[in-house]
Parts: C-alpha cells; structure tokens; sequence
C-alpha cells in the first residue's frame, strides 16, 4: 500500500485478525445490524498504517459464525477423545509414554486454530511416571463462539463507501477468485492446456474461454434470480447431461432415398426443466426436429 499514492489506487483487502485481535472481539452491542444485507452486523473504526489512515470495519456473519461454529467442535471433539486417549496411557495403560512424549504429543494435538483458548492441559508426574489432566473452558468456548466465530476485518481506503459497499466489493473479490479457479476445470472451462504455437491462436483460445466463463456466470446468474440454488458446475453438469434421442426412419414409401431423422429430448431431471425454464428454452423444442410443412 505504501507503493503508491493516497486515491492513486483504491482498494478493499482483509487484514489478519491476530495483527488487530482488539478490533475484532468487539462487544456484540457494538455491531450494527445492516439493512441492506441481512444476517450482518459491522463496526467502522478508523486505523494508521505506515502512517496512513484507512478505515476499518469489523464485520460479522450469521452463516459464517454457524459454519465456523460447527466445524470448530468436531475439531474440539476429536481433540477431547485424543486427551482422554492419552490420560489413559498416562495412568498406566498400555503404550505409555514418558513425559517429554507426552508433552510432544499434546503440542501437536492442540495445533488446530483456538483450540488452546479453550482447553487447559496440565502435565505432572516424573518424567517416567507423567500424568496429564485436562479441562474444557467453557467460557473461553462461549466466548469464542460469540466474538470471534463469523468475523472478519475489512480494510480500505474508501471511506466515502458505506458499510454494505465495502462488503459486497470484498465478497466480489471472493467471486472473481472463484472464477479464475473455475477457468482451470478440465471439463468446461479450461484455459490450459493449450495446444497452440503462435501468439493469435493462443489469444483467440483464451478469448473464447473468456467468453465461455461470461456464459457461464450468466446461465447462473439468471438461475438465481429463477430461485435455482446450485453452483455454475452443478449448472453445466446438469445441461451437459442432457439426453438427445435419434430417431432414424426409412424412406417414405421403402423407395431409395435419404432417410427420415427425427430428434427428441429424454426424460430430463426438475433440476434440468428448472433451467431450461430459467433461461427462456422450451424444453418442448430442445432437440427435436422442426416438423416439415
């Protein structure tokens, strides 16, 4: 940032929670609900960085906290299942281990983020005869879930945009990193490999792939608004998997002569009908031969 000059290029990034950890466990009170986006509540402060001002919004998710939320206790249960594994060893089952094994142990097993904040490990004994006690902190747990779980640090130099715009230009950051991921899927949208030689032809190759990701984001874009949720890839899956029936008749009276053809669509899924609904098709007419006058 210190690159360039104050407005000269304007930006919205997220910064590490642990760098501003302050900014981040704010009170819940302090978070206010935003209209325009329901399910968030931010906090806008002002913070210097070499030297220049920026401003700062602490914002929190609904879905985001439920999801971290339930992933950290499977995280936390599995944690709890290895401890009391290694409480046992210690009081003389089999496999036990010596302290300084055992302090190795438990320093791997409390890796995972946040883990530390909520369990209290005690190692005691001699180093041949060690014993391990260990407690969930429930508190530092509900405290975790409350002020922590859900949020995020936005940075920016926009301090003329409101809350809601500096959220939805960082969540189409996110959206602009999910399409260059899905321009590397080797079944629809694959830049790579390319097998051209010559400077156009491989401008031409990635133009169309350009042109093919617009596509795609337009059919989801229009499923959406339809009240169609599914990913761009389940999308194209579902079109790919289209069933195109070929009907092939012999010449009108068994005379010599180019035979009849006609096409049908097969029996497609809710969610292929849903689409083609979606995007102005006919399912009726996908497919089939145009009936002759």
């Amino acid at each position: 940032m210190t690159l360039f000059e104050p407005g000269e290029l304007r930006f919205v990034c997220g910064l590490k929670a642990n760098r501003y950890r302050g900014r981040l466990e704010v009170a819940p009170e302090e978070l206010a609900e935003l209209p325009e986006l329901p399910g968030y509540r931010a906090k806008r402060s002002q913070v210097t960085i070499a030297g220049r001002r920026y401003t700062l919004l602490c914002v929190r998710s609904e879905a985001f906290a439920a999801r971290q939320a339930a992933g950290f206790r499977q995280t936390l249960a599995k944690a709890l299942r290895q401890l009391a594994e290694l409480q046992r060893v210690s009081e003389g089952g089999r496999g036990r281990r010596t302290r300084s094994e055992l302090k190795a142990a438990v320093a791997q097993l409390l890796k995972p983020r946040h883990l530390r904040r909520v369990l209290k490990v005690e190692l005691a004994g001699s180093e041949q005869k060690p014993t391990l006690s260990f407690t969930l902190d429930e508190a530092a747990l509900a405290q975790l879930e409350e002020r922590v779980f859900g949020r995020s640090l936005l940075l920016t130099d926009r301090d003329d945009w409101t809350d809601a715009e500096i959220i939805a230009a960082y969540h189409a950051l996110k959206r602009n990193e999910r399409a260059i991921r899905r321009a590397k899927d080797p079944d629809y949208l694959a830049a790579c490999p390319i097998y051209h030689w010559t400077d156009q032809k491989i401008r031409v190759h990635l133009f169309c792939c350009l042109l093919a990701l617009l596509l795609a984001h337009t059919i989801w874009q229009q499923a959406a608004e339809a009240g169609i949720s599914a990913s761009p890839e389940r999308l194209l899956e579902a079109l790919a998997e289209l069933d195109q029936i070929e009907l092939v008749y012999a010449p009108t009276g068994g005379g010599r002569g180019r035979p009849r053809i006609r096409r049908h669509l097969g029996q497609p899924s809710q969610l292929q009908l849903d689409l083609l609904a979606a995007l102005g098709i006919d399912p009726e007419q996908v497919g089939t031969t145009p009936k002759s006058g």
